[in-house]
C-alpha cells in the first residue's frame, strides 16, 4: 500500500504496510499478540522507561522548552520508542513534534505515553510544593488530600 503522509518538510509518499497491530478493525488481543511477537527484548524493556523532554531540548531560565533537537532521540532510544516522556516546559506544538517523531521515525511505530508528575505539586516555577504523599496521610484528614489535588489541578491549568 502506498500512503501520502505529511513530514516536516512538505509531503511525501512512502511505503507502508499495515501490520495486524496497527489495524483497529483487529481484536485488541490480536493487535496485543502481534505487537509482542514484533518486539525485541531490548524493545520491550525500553517501554517501561520514562525520559524527560530536557534530554533532548534546550530550556529557558524558567524551564520552558525553547528549542528540541528530535536528533538527540536517535542516540537516547537508537531508532526504537519508549514508554512514557514528561512533557515539563513543552508547549501543545511541541509535543506534537515529539509524537510525530514516535510514529514516524521509531521501527514500530509505537506512540509516546506523555506524563507529568503532580505528587507533591505541579512541576512548574512558582508551583507550591506539598508534603509528599506518605506526610499528607499521616495528617489522618483525607480532606486535606482533596483540597491539594484541587490546587495542584488549578496550577496546572
Amino acid at each position: 500500500m502506498k500512503f501520502i503522509l505529511p513530514s516536516h518538510r512538505g509531503w511525501k509518499v512512502r511505503d507502508l504496510y499495515m501490520y495486524p497491530y496497527q489495524d483497529s478493525n483487529r481484536s485488541i488481543d490480536e493487535r496485543v499478540e502481534d505487537l509482542l511477537q514484533r518486539m525485541t527484548l531490548e524493545e520491550k524493556i525500553m517501554q517501561t522507561d520514562q525520559h524527560a523532554a530536557y534530554y533532548f531540548s534546550d530550556n529557558d531560565a524558567d524551564g520552558f522548552v525553547k528549542e528540541l533537537h528530535l536528533e538527540k532521540l536517535d542516540e537516547l532510544f537508537h531508532g526504537n520508542s519508549v514508554g512514557s516522556i514528561q512533557l515539563r516546559g513543552c508547549t501543545a506544538a511541541q509535543a506534537n513534534e515529539i509524537q510525530r517523531y514516535a510514529v514516524e521515525k521509531t521501527r514500530l511505530g509505537i506512540p509516546f505515553l506523555f506524563s507529568e508528575e503532580a505528587l507533591h505539586g505541579f512541576t512548574s516555577k512558582d508551583a507550591t510544593c506539598f508534603p509528599q504523599q506518605i506526610g499528607l496521610a499521616a495528617t489522618f484528614h483525607p480532606e486535606l488530600g482533596y483540597e491539594m489535588g484541587r490546587c495542584i489541578a488549578t496550577e496546572a491549568y
